[in-house]
């Protein structure tokens, strides 16, 4: 499944789900089967090899429903997806429903890169921040790049805000460069 369809199927599920139930619970639901999925490759190798059969692509998704506590609307897309042999595409569908619901809620996310984690008091700061930069509420996705030594780098849509030293050392050098 390609980016457009996964963005398809996941703009397809936001609509029901928000008709239906709550968007909020759908996008916790995509997030625990990932994780799931994450914790338990032989379980991902069962829900997405060609060899296994949906029926007992269905009987598993029907074993993890209640025990994920999954809505109706969550567990129906996943046997969709078994039924299509498509259960692979569930984490392109679930990164685009997040950004989907993001925009519903006219919330930018923001990633923001520094050379090692943030408190939560600093990424308050910066989401503030970047919240009056850009004018909307800001959902910050934090990575750590030592490589940067300090500062931040902070990417909203396309903008980017560097102020990491590793910039700033390049820019020291280019003047330099450019004075001799």
């Amino acid at each position: 499944m390609t980016r457009l369809e996964a963005t398809r199927a996941a703009r397809a599920l936001f609509d029901v789900s928000l008709q239906q139930g709550d968007p909020a619970h759908t996008a916790s639901d995509l997030t625990r089967m990932v994780e799931l999925l994450d914790a338990h490759r032989d379980l991902e190798t069962a829900l997405t090899s060609p060899m296994v059969k949906p029926a007992a692509k269905h009987a598993l998704v029907d074993q993890l429903a209640p025990r994920l506590d999954l809505t109706s609307i969550s567990h129906r897309l996943l046997l969709a997806l078994a039924d299509r042999d498509r259960l692979a595409t569930i984490r392109p569908i679930a990164a685009a429903f997040h950004r989907r619901m993001l925009e519903h809620q006219r919330v930018m996310e923001a990633a923001v890169t520094t050379a090692v984690p943030l408190s939560e008091e600093q990424a308050a700061a910066i989401a503030a921040g970047l919240s009056r930069a850009t004018g909307r509420r800001v959902s910050l996705v934090r990575a750590v790049d030592p490589s940067i030594i300090g500062g931040a780098v902070a990417r909203v849509g396309s903008l980017v805000f560097d102020g990491s030293i590793t910039t700033q050392l390049r820019r020291f050098k280019e003047q330099l460069s450019a004075e001799v």
